[in-house]
């Protein structure tokens, strides 16, 4: 097997590139897993191909496999082959994430200053205090609010629920390994880096690995390359290919690999802690709520201004006129006439509309086994006007 890989790099560059690169004395999980995205042989024969990585870095018998006294050191050196538990969803922090919208934040405001002034400034028609009806304009608001961010955070508690509920299931996988000579079942969270995993059609393999020696191995990797054209794993041939991809399906054949890359070091594990990183974007809905609320609040403060000017322009004119004694009730008056114009010109009920709209939606594709997780996204689907799909892509309706 050293042999083949040692041919196979040399095909790829001559003996010259197995000085470009020098292993260090002591290597680490990054640099095996290095090995691996880009199915890199030239670092295999640097390594001393098969026998020299499991003999010299991986202290490994490439028959009898691992001895378990080393699992422990194996673990702490290498990794766990188990991805660190996600960030908690908690039903406080989807009602916080509910408020940042900013159409709610406005809709907060103006009933917080609805409130203030409904009960503290007197009504200009009755000279009072109206204590009994100044609230419910404020508090109308804040229903609607409260409402808006439940509904929300409710729905997304519970798909985030279901979801991790899913993820735990799907992570329960055994595994078949060589340690000792004796062949164990295991569970895949228990793989360390130099076991020697038994592989056979129909796996999904739970680590990346390099061939140590199969029979008419096939694996499915358009999980990584798009590509649907099965990938056969030898030394030989015109382009080979000894590395197995984690999480990755064996199509065909059977065969033994040892592994070399785990956990968040893994080709799997890697992108699963992309994905987990990568923010969210919003949705076009989303980024048209947005700017219709700048837009009424730019265009509601404008009008309450212009308004109030006029208003306070007029009764000066009147009162350097003579007209009219000089008070400041009239000013005040006038500016709560420019609050009115601005809470008056925020729709409250758009929020409520459009989440009622998306829970409807989601529980519509329910109905169709299509679970939705984030409540935004049912909008983000069916705004799709185009499906780019290559030759490999294939649509399905879910059945």
């Amino acid at each position: 097997m050293e042999d083949r890989a040692g041919k196979s790099s040399e095909r790829d560059g001559g003996e010259d590139n197995h000085a470009e690169e020098q292993p260090p004395e002591e290597i680490n999980a990054d640099y095996l897993a290095g090995m691996i995205p880009r199915k890199n042989l030239k670092r295999l024969a640097a390594l001393g191909g098969l026998e020299g990585l499991a003999k010299k870095y991986l202290e490994t018998d490439l028959k009898r496999g691992i001895e378990p006294l080393t699992i422990a050191q194996r673990k702490e050196r290498f990794g766990v082959n188990q991805l660190p538990p996600a960030e908690e969803v908690t039903f406080l922090g989807l009602v916080w994430d509910a408020l940042q919208d900013k159409m709610m934040q406005i809709l907060i405001a103006a009933a917080v200053v609805s409130l203030i002034l409904g009960l503290t400034v007197p009504d200009p028609h009755t000279g009072k205090i109206e204590y009994k009806t100044g609230w419910i304009e404020g508090a109308a608001i804040l229903v609607s609010v409260t409402v808006v961010v439940l509904v929300t955070a409710t729905n997304a508690y519970k798909k985030a629920q279901k979801f991790a509920e899913l993820s735990r299931e799907t992570q329960k996988k055994n595994v078949e390994v060589i340690r000792e000579g004796v062949k164990i079942t295991i569970p895949s969270t228990e793989i360390v880096v130099g076991d020697i995993m038994l592989v056979r059609a129909g796996d999904i393999l739970q680590a990346d690995g390099v061939l140590i020696d199969g029979v008419e191995l096939r694996c499915d990797e358009s999980t990584a390359t798009g590509e649907s054209d099965m990938v056969e794993k030898t030394y030989t041939g015109e382009r080979p290919d000894p590395f197995f991809l984690s999480g990755s399906n064996l199509n065909e054949g059977a065969g033994k690999c040892v592994v070399v890359a785990v956990g968040t070091k893994s080709f799997s594990g890697n992108l699963a802690m992309t994905t987990r990183t990568s923010g969210n974007s919003e949705t076009p809905l989303q980024v048209k709520l947005g700017e219709l609320a700048d837009s009424i609040g730019w265009a509601g403060m404008n009008a309450a201004i212009l308004t109030v000017s006029v208003l306070a322009l007029k009764q000066i004119y009147y009162i350097c006129q003579g007209h009219k004694p000089f008070h400041l009730k009239p000013f005040l008056d006038f500016l709560i006439v420019g609050v009115t114009i601005v809470v008056v010109a925020i729709p409250e009920g758009l929020p409520l509309a459009v989440t009622i709209a998306l829970a409807y939606s989601m529980r519509s594709m329910m109905a169709d086994n299509c679970l939705v997780r984030v409540l935004a996204s049912c909008e983000t689907m069916g705004g799709a006007t185009a499906i780019c799909s290559d030759k490999t892509g294939t649509l399905t309706t879910n059945r």
